[in-house]
């Protein structure tokens, strides 16, 4: 008796492919494309010389034909790259780690319109956010969510041909901190978070929309967690203290993933500050930090609040004499370090 054996046979071609993801969805299934004999392989190569300590875990990456065909995108479950099949030809490249929490793609069609946009209000768990949604602070403003890390790469004419591809990453985010110091009436608050105006919401190749130029972005401050390394900071002054980090994506037109576009400088900067009082009540105040925010480079930015007092009770019995509804504004006036 004589036994068969069934060999398959797998293009070796289709084996190298599998170490990037198509985007079906993301794909023009035009008779041209995919047909095309001038179609090449080429190793995708993600550079990351200029920050090395950067730990994306999945990489998405752009093409946008020059000859107006549709975009091809391609995502890699790691940070070192791999192997795309795509025609020969020019392209537009972006190129950026599609773990970055809180951003997404709008207008990938053409370099002209592709923008990295930050979530804004319409996009937040109601369960988390409820709190903004008849929020004063954030009735008129387009109010945003802060990124994560971000790293990116943009290059306009590249030209594919079968060749390594190698890519240059850049830091896309920039550092803020708050720093609410000298804070005497700290025992009054539970908690306290605010609203950053004047930072961009998205980044394009053509720099920064008008119509993203300027949004609220949502901060948290927590007591005790000032920057400081001094370890024997005295207990009452860390008591006096509230501290916030996040990230943004730059302002005045200044980013660090791209330098196009002209900076504002006359832009007008603000921060919006709601406390949570131990009385179930809520007040709110808005610092102007312009020249706090242009006389810092747009990597990173450290914003001090000191001697802040709230508004002091006429009552006699220590507390807080106000009557606040919910979400009624109350302004306090607070000095910002010069």
């Amino acid at each position: 008796m004589k036994l068969h054996c069934l060999t398959t046979v797998i293009p070796i071609s289709l084996l190298i492919i599998v170490s990037s993801c198509e985007h079906q969805q993301d794909l023009c299934f035009d008779h041209d494309l995919h047909t095309d004999d001038s179609r090449v392989l080429a190793h995708i190569l993600f550079d990351w010389s200029k920050c090395p300590e950067a730990n994306p875990a999945i990489m998405d990456l752009y093409l946008i034909p020059a000859s107006g065909a549709h975009y091809i995108r391609r995502t890699f479950p790691n940070r070192e790259g791999g192997m795309i099949f795509v025609p020969q030809g020019h392209y537009s490249l972006v190129a950026f780690n599609s773990d970055c929490d809180n951003i997404k793609v709008v207008n990938p069609q053409n370099s002209e319109s592709f923008y990295i946009v930050l979530r804004g209000k319409d996009d937040f768990n109601p369960q988390n956010t409820s709190q903004y949604n008849n929020d004063t602070i954030g009735a008129t403003a387009n109010i945003c969510q802060t990124p994560g890390n971000l790293w990116t790469s943009w290059i306009e004419d590249l030209e594919v041909t079968g060749e390594d591809i190698i890519i240059p990453m850049s830091e896309a985010f920039c550092r803020y901190s708050v720093e609410i110091k000298n804070f005497a009436d700290s025992n009054r608050v539970n908690n306290i978070y605010g609203v950053l105006y004047g930072n961009h919401r998205a980044i394009g190749f053509n720099g920064v929309p008008e119509n993203h130029d300027d949004c609220g972005l949502i901060f948290y401050l927590e007591k005790n967690s000032c920057n400081t390394n001094n370890d024997k900071q005295d207990e009452i002054v860390a008591q006096r203290t509230f501290y916030g980090e996040f990230f943004t994506l730059g302002h005045c037109g200044k980013t660090r993933a791209l330098s196009r576009g002209s900076p504002n400088i006359n832009k007008v900067h603000s921060m919006t500050l709601c406390f949570e009082l131990s009385n179930g009540q809520k007040a709110y105040s808005q610092v102007d930090i312009t020249d706090q925010v242009h006389r810092q480079p747009v990597e990173e930015c450290h914003i001090v609040v000191d001697s802040l007092k709230l508004p002091q009770s006429n009552s006699g019995n220590g507390g807080l004499d106000l009557i606040i509804d919910d979400w009624q504004t109350i302004y306090i006036d607070i000095p910002a370090n010069k």
